[in-house]
């Protein structure tokens, strides 16, 4: 039972947004950490995640909150308090291999403006063609130290 009741008081610590999992994504980068967050749903990613990241990829979306929350991250709203009905319809029907890119903290340019990246850019990812490794492989690759 108190094993239980420290799981949810830690769940509840990360959704609060109080946990040290949300301080190290606030105040990482300034001691040298930098951390990447992958996931399917944006929605289910910590918003501290979320608040800090210096760049946010999206490619196809069909869940409704995770829309509205692309929309906003992607900068297509100035806030979340309107539905652009285009922008999502947009993000449901990307192709496979294209995405959104922002990069959402970059230095100024030397003149003092953003950069043009700080905008949502549409790309192309290139297919990758590599056949996957056997298992046997695998094996050879993890007791050599890595890939050559």
């Amino acid at each position: 039972m108190e094993g239980d009741e420290r799981k949810s008081e830690a769940a509840g610590a990360v959704e609060r947004g109080t946990s040290l999992f949300n301080k190290m994504f606030d105040q990482g980068r300034k001691y040298g950490l930098y951390i990447w967050g992958i996931g399917q749903r944006l929605s289910a990613l910590p918003e501290g995640l979320l608040s800090s990241s210096r760049i946010l990829i999206c490619q196809s979306i069909d869940e409704a909150d995770d829309i509205k929350l692309a929309v906003t991250k992607l900068g297509f709203l100035s806030t979340g308090m309107m539905e652009d009905v285009a922008w999502m319809k947009f993000l449901q029907s990307l192709e496979q291999g294209r995405g959104v890119v922002r990069f959402t903290r970059l230095p100024p340019t030397p003149s003092g403006r953003k950069p043009d990246l700080m905008r949502s850019t549409l790309v192309q990812f290139p297919p990758v063609f590599a056949a996957m490794p056997s298992d046997r492989e695998l094996d050879e690759i993890l007791a050599a130290g890595g890939p050559a």
